[in-house]
């Protein structure tokens, strides 16, 4: 005859679903391992006080579940690792889009304090002599911007880099809230969060699920029944992080210490280098009248060469002049009168050298 199990025993045998045992744990009937070994979709149970505030963690990661349950695109999914991950890192903005803007006439120097934009009109003063200061006229800050370029161009890098930090770090926090705030969705309305790249729910909120269900079988069910009734309305979108730009999160006070440093070291330079830099600036003027800076040109009398304006030396009153020609690109730096000759009488030059 085949053995049969008491009838209590079969009983205690089918009651074995995850309110069950979480109950059991609870009270301390069961302790953390033994409900660990309860149901396989558990990865671990992190004991805390009380109990009931004790974390389950499941047995699926957290890029899984933002990808399959709550259909989140891997672009979300890869910006959600790097700004929550302690070790995460990337680039929101691109430096040269910033540089380039800001050689169109494009800076915001609107995010300047008073004290700076006055540094910023004195060192003006230098540059352009004679020249009314209106940063808000576009053609003025073009022109303001290209003198930078070319007489202060270590004063350009760090108006620049500096801008360029801050952006990042707005795109930073701003994309963070915004996670945030989503990951409070998620604990308010299903009770998860995530815990060393997994997902987790506390005892006290997988026993309020179960009573809403009404339900006491394994934990992937109730997992599954949770998914299904409030993982609508979560929604992702960081992967377009430039729609999360948020001005809140600009550090103006850190942006202005580290812009006064930049002018005050330009200020210096130009007022106790002993150079005219009204001269200068007039002679930089007459040069980039014939030729904008960082372009190729086409030598006037020779046009088998290419010429480009690469920098000046306010010291020496020269201007650097790269040459392409058919034996590759060879720099020089010229006086004035040497780049006219340069332009108009190249057969004085050995442009091969």
């Amino acid at each position: 005859m085949k053995y049969s199990k008491p009838i209590f025993e079969q009983e205690e045998e089918e009651d074995n679903g995850i309110l069950s045992r979480l109950y059991e744990y609870v009270t301390g009937e069961i302790l953390g391992q033994d409900l660990e070994d309860s149901d396989s979709f558990i990865h671990e149970v992190l004991r805390r006080n009380p109990r009931a505030n004790s974390i389950i963690i499941f047995d699926i990661e957290s890029e899984k579940f933002m990808r399959d349950d709550l259909d989140f695109d891997e672009n979300d999914i890869w910006v959600y690792d790097l700004v929550m991950s302690r070790y995460g890192y990337t680039e929101f903005t691109d430096y040269s889009n910033i540089s380039e803007d800001f050689s169109n006439g494009y800076y915001p120097y609107d995010r300047f304090n008073t004290e700076n934009i006055e540094k910023l009109k004195k060192i003006s003063s230098y540059l352009l002599p004679g020249k009314d200061f209106d940063i808000n006229d576009r053609e003025f800050q073009k022109q303001l911007n290209w003198k930078l370029e070319d007489i202060l161009p270590g004063l350009v890098e760090g108006f620049v880099g500096s801008l360029w930090e801050q952006d990042e770090q707005v795109y930073f926090e701003s994309i963070r809230d915004e996670i945030k705030k989503q990951l409070n969705i998620m604990e308010n309305k299903m009770g998860f969060s995530f815990y060393n790249d997994r997902v987790c729910s506390t005892v006290g909120d997988l026993i309020m699920m179960c009573r809403f269900f009404d339900y006491d079988g394994d934990l992937e069910g109730l997992y599954k029944k949770i998914i299904s009734k409030f993982s609508g309305g979560m929604r992702g979108g960081w992967g377009e992080y430039y729609n999360f730009y948020d001005l809140d999160h600009f550090d103006y006070s850190g942006f202005n210490r580290d812009i006064e440093y930049k002018l005050d070291n330009a200020l210096e330079l130009l007022e106790e280098s002993g150079i005219d830099y009204k001269e200068f600036s007039n002679f930089v003027s007459r040069i980039t009248k014939i030729a904008p800076s960082h372009e190729w040109e086409k030598l006037p009398k020779n046009k088998k060469y290419l010429f480009r304006i690469d920098s000046f030396d306010p010291e020496k009153m020269k201007v650097k002049v790269s040459i392409y020609g058919p034996m590759g690109v060879s720099s020089r730096m010229l006086d004035e009168e040497g780049f006219y000759n340069l332009l108009y009488h190249p057969e004085l030059f050995d442009l091969q050298n």
